[in-house]
C-alpha cells in the first residue's frame, strides 16, 4: 500500500506541474491546433486511442478482480464503462470536428494520463 500511496503523491506532483506548466503553454489540439508539436494522426483515431485504457484496462482488472467485487464495486465499474464506453468508442464519430487532425504526441500523453488514471482508480 506504501507504494501505491507514494505513487499518488508523485501523480499529484505531476498534475500540478501540468496546472502551472499550462499557464503559460496552450496544448496544441482542438479549436487550438498549432503547428511544430511532431507527427499528426486523425483526431477520431486519436481519441479512441487516448481514451480506450479507460475502458479496456478497467474491464480487464473488473475481470482480473471479479471474485472479489461485490454489488458496489459493480454497480460503479458499470457505471465508469457505461461512461467511457459512450466517451472512447460513440462520441468522437457522434461529433462535428473542425480540425480532422491532432499531435501524436497529445494522443500518447492522454493515453498514459489514463493508464494511470485506470490504475489509480481500480487500486486505491
Amino acid at each position: 500500500m506504501l507504494i501505491f500511496y507514494c505513487l499518488l503523491i508523485l501523480w499529484v506532483a505531476v498534475a500540478l506541474g501540468t496546472f502551472i506548466y499550462l499557464f503559460n503553454t496552450v496544448a496544441p489540439y482542438g479549436r487550438h491546433e498549432s503547428s511544430g508539436w511532431g507527427p499528426k494522426v486523425s483526431a477520431r483515431l486519436g481519441w479512441i486511442v487516448m481514451e480506450s485504457p479507460s475502458v479496456i484496462l478497467m474491464l480487464s482488472l473488473g475481470w482480473l478482480m471479479r471474485d472479489k467485487l461485490n454489488v458496489i464495486h459493480e454497480t460503479f465499474l458499470m457505471i465508469w464503462l457505461v461512461h467511457y464506453i459512450h466517451r472512447t468508442f460513440i462520441y468522437p464519430f457522434s461529433i462535428g470536428m473542425t480540425h480532422p487532425k491532432m499531435p501524436l504526441i497529445i494522443a500518447i500523453m492522454a493515453f498514459i494520463f489514463n493508464v494511470t488514471n485506470v490504475s489509480i482508480q481500480a487500486f486505491g
